[in-house]
């Protein structure tokens, strides 16, 4: 229910962020929208859940640009924004293909980094590098967590329980 903020004395070309979120039970199902991080006043990367209850993300560079993949609003993902120079990746669950990309002005990660405004969900386990990760660095992240596990059995167990309805 609320925000967190950093301010950060260090400036750099490259950084990343690394964070986990989530946006709720399926009951609670609506199209809203909310912060992840805002990079300046102008940069912010904006999770958008739609009616049927799944989640993209887009950048308020680009607002036309969002994730292509099917992400469940109530399954915990894991985003890591990286910055070099002007250019910005987004990946997601340890793809080594950003989810998102956009070019922003040029500039270090230095200032006021705000965290969930308007978000309604959970944000979790926030870091900040001052680097970018590599590709690799954001796969082993992602595979330590063994979420990836738990998103493949949930999936299968829905996939079954629709199979059954249908041959009903």
């Amino acid at each position: 229910g609320g925000e967190m903020s950093v301010n950060l004395n260090r400036a750099g070309e490259a950084s990343s962020i690394a964070l986990w979120f989530w946006l709720g039970e399926t009951s609670g199902a609506s199209e809203r929208s909310g912060e992840l991080v805002a990079l300046s006043d102008k940069e912010r990367i904006i999770a958008r859940q739609s009616a049927d209850h799944h989640v993209s993300l887009t950048s308020s560079i680009d607002p036309v640009a969002r994730t292509a993949q099917d992400l469940r609003a109530d399954d915990w993902h894991f985003a890591v924004i990286n910055r070099s120079g002007g250019r910005v990746t987004v990946h997601v669950d340890g793809a080594a293909k950003p989810a998102l990309e956009f070019t922003a002005a040029p500039a270090g990660l230095a200032g006021k980094l705000r965290f969930g405004k308007g978000l309604q969900g959970k944000l979790d386990e926030v870091a900040v590098f001052n680097r970018a990760l590599d590709t690799s660095e954001i796969a082993a992240f992602w595979k330590i967590s063994g979420i990836g596990k738990y998103h493949a059995r949930d999936a299968a167990g829905r996939a079954k329980a629709e199979q059954a309805n249908r041959a009903k």
